[in-house]
């Protein structure tokens, strides 16, 4: 049921086998002391019972889709945006939730300048047992922001709330799919105006095996933030990038001129992941990694060396 009026946000979740974790987020969005908003929900071809949960809503500000097949989360944004009504956006991760007050709080920076596009929030990061693994307290002075997003990203994706109008014709881009959309989209937007964090950690971010941004960590995904970098400067100096002049193989001979080391250590990807998942508490999937990184170079000490590393934190844990 659409509302009569346009609503101020669109907040736009897409879900997929998330049964556990959906009734939390959803109470938290429909909470909010913000409430001129629309709840756009994609289910991406679930085949638990995500749907039937949703359903049972009947809020009159939820707007429910269903894809007739798995099309990933960039898709299923996009095609979400193409319906979303409100002047700002953000996207809501389906197994995580945010504080009451996350809302009212930004919609609150961005209205009093028009010139501001974008703001995200700091966030506390747990694990499947609930045990604290980071508090991000991001930087918020804008100066400050467009010196450190050159080296790494300084918004955490789903806290971002932006200006629908900033974004030309689809909220993410497909080169990123998977890995990255929400690093590509942040920088895009740093160049459209003034962007900001609130260090409060408004949202709760749930790190789970199966999370998609560590399903998989390979050599691309390592090294794509350095891709959104070029590409940024790209649009500087001539105001487009290669992705949007259709050039895609120009970025992908790029990100192959920057790992050129991991041809001559092929384990050197492992010990990496190994790392990356250790920071996490993913401890089997350390472990998992290391050894691969044996297999492939079985003579390499430092190897044994990250395989032991990771069998004492798992049994220290």
């Amino acid at each position: 049921m659409l509302l009569k009026t346009k609503p101020l946000l669109s907040v736009i979740v897409p879900i997929y086998n998330v049964e556990k974790y959906i009734n939390q987020c959803i109470d938290s969005i429909l909470s909010q002391t913000f409430v001129d908003f629309e709840l756009i929900i994609v289910d991406d071809d679930s085949s638990d019972n995500s749907r039937k949960i949703v359903d049972k809503y009947s809020d009159s500000r939820i707007i429910f889709s269903h894809n007739i097949e798995n099309m990933g989360k960039v898709k299923s944004v996009n095609r979400a945006f193409e319906s979303a009504r409100g002047r700002y956006i953000t996207i809501h991760d389906s197994d995580d939730w945010s504080d009451c007050d996350r809302f009212e709080r930004q919609i609150s920076w961005l209205e009093e300048d028009s010139s501001r596009v974008m703001c995200g929030t700091g966030y506390i990061a747990f694990d499947k047992d609930r045990d604290e693994i980071e508090k991000f307290i991001p930087i918020v002075d804008y100066q400050e922001l467009k010196e450190a997003i050159k080296v790494r990203g300084q918004f955490h994706g789903p806290t971002m709330m932006f200006r629908a109008d900033a974004i030309s014709s689809k909220i993410y881009r497909e080169y990123f799919d998977g890995f990255g959309e929400d690093s590509d989209l942040a920088y895009r937007l740093l160049q459209k105006g003034v962007v900001s964090n609130i260090k409060n950690p408004f949202y709760h971010y749930r790190i789970l095996s199966t999370s998609l941004c560590r399903r998989e960590f390979t050599i691309r995904n390592r090294h794509l933030y350095r891709v959104i970098v070029k590409l940024a400067q790209q649009r500087e100096e001539s105001g487009k990038d290669d992705l949007m002049r259709g050039d895609r193989y120009l970025v992908d001979e790029y990100l192959a001129s920057i790992t050129t080391e991991y041809i001559v250590d092929k384990s050197l990807i492992y010990r990496e992941g190994a790392s990356y998942y250790i920071y996490w508490n993913d401890y089997k999937k350390a472990i998992i990694y290391s050894i691969k990184a044996i297999v492939q170079s079985p003579f390499m000490l430092l190897n044994w060396r990250t395989l032991l590393y990771c069998i004492k934190r798992a049994i220290l844990r």
